[in-house]
Formats: structure tokens, C-alpha cells, sequence
């Protein structure tokens, strides 16, 4: 597109993908913005670093039956999984395959620490206190080891931070965007 070099925001597997493009191009990442992910998504680190989702309802013959359905599964709030969900001709269903999003998930397990450590430009972490994917020793750890890093814990949040508490993170990132752009 020409543009760049850019601030690179990305959540869970997107703060993955956010800190590999900086370790492999860092002429493009100007800054990173890590939401609620580590540099390490396996065991012993994380306990569930995949919600397997397969065998999940996939349709409903209404919007509150498919919530009510996803719901039965273990999760305490289906709005996050809902906002995928779209109105057919024979009621509701998810826009995506529930076998492909565990599938996606799985790649993203691993150790990435050397990209993770692998640019060095700033970078803020956004943790939520409440997430079962980032443990806050493992967010402290990130930006003990990673120069330039600071780290905003959300306590009331949990994976899905910027649903959570959507005004601070934005208040954050605005504040580590004018950080930034200061001389």
C-alpha cells in the first residue's frame, strides 16, 4: 500500500501474528500492540491454549437458541461468539466452521519467545488480570525481558479486553500512541 512504517495492534492469535511481522520485517512496525497473548501458548505455561470448538452448534432456528446452545458448551456469555452468527433462511448460523477456528487456534500453540524478542521497537501489552490465556507472571516476563515494553493490566478484564473494558484500552493505546509520536 506504500504506507508505513505502521503501529501493528493485534489480539490473541493477531498479537502473534503482530509480533512475528515485526521480528521478520521490522521496517514496517514502527510499534506493537499485543493484546492478551504470549510469547509462549502451550503447557505448563497456559492451561488452555485452545478452546476446542469442534462439534459446536453451527445452527438455530433463532438467535437465542443458537446463544442458548453455545451457552450449554461451557461458556458463560455467547455475545463474543454471537457477533459471527447471521439470520438465514431456516433461522441462525455461524459465518465460520466451528473444526477450522480450533484448527487456527492450534497453530498458534508454541514457544515464540525469539520473535517475540525479535524487534525492537516499543511495545505495549495489554493483559486482562481475568484471562485463562496470558498468566500475568508470563505478561511480566514479556516485558521484563523485551526493552521498550510496558505492560497495562485491565483487573476486571478477561481475554476479550477490548470488550471488557473498551475506554481504557482505547485510553491506553492512545497514550502509547502519543508516547510515540513525542519528539
Amino acid at each position: 500500500m506504500g504506507q508505513g512504517p505502521v503501529v501493528v495492534v493485534g489480539h490473541s492469535l493477531g498479537g502473534i501474528t503482530a509480533y512475528q511481522l515485526a521480528a521478520r520485517h521490522p521496517e514496517l512496525v514502527v510499534g506493537l500492540v499485543v493484546e492478551d497473548v504470549g510469547a509462549v501458548m502451550r503447557r505448563p505455561e497456559v492451561e488452555h491454549p485452545v478452546l476446542d470448538v469442534r462439534g459446536w452448534p453451527a445452527r438455530a432456528p433463532s438467535r437465542a437458541a443458537l446463544a442458548a446452545a453455545i451457552e450449554a458448551r461451557g461458556v458463560p456469555d455467547s455475545t463474543y461468539f454471537l457477533r459471527s452468527a447471521h439470520r438465514s433462511a431456516d433461522g441462525w448460523r455461524m459465518l465460520f466452521d466451528w473444526s477450522d477456528m480450533t484448527a487456527v487456534q492450534e497453530h498458534g500453540v508454541g514457544d515464540w519467545w525469539a520473535d517475540w524478542l525479535g524487534s525492537g521497537c516499543p511495545a505495549l501489552v495489554l493483559h486482562g488480570a481475568r484471562s485463562t490465556l496470558l498468566p500475568g507472571s508470563l505478561a511480566d516476563e514479556m516485558v521484563a525481558r523485551r526493552p521498550r515494553t510496558r505492560l497495562v493490566r485491565f483487573p476486571e478484564a478477561g481475554h476479550w479486553v477490548h470488550d471488557d473494558a473498551p475506554e481504557a484500552v482505547a485510553g491506553a493505546i492512545a497514550d502509547f500512541l502519543g508516547d510515540l509520536a513525542a519528539p
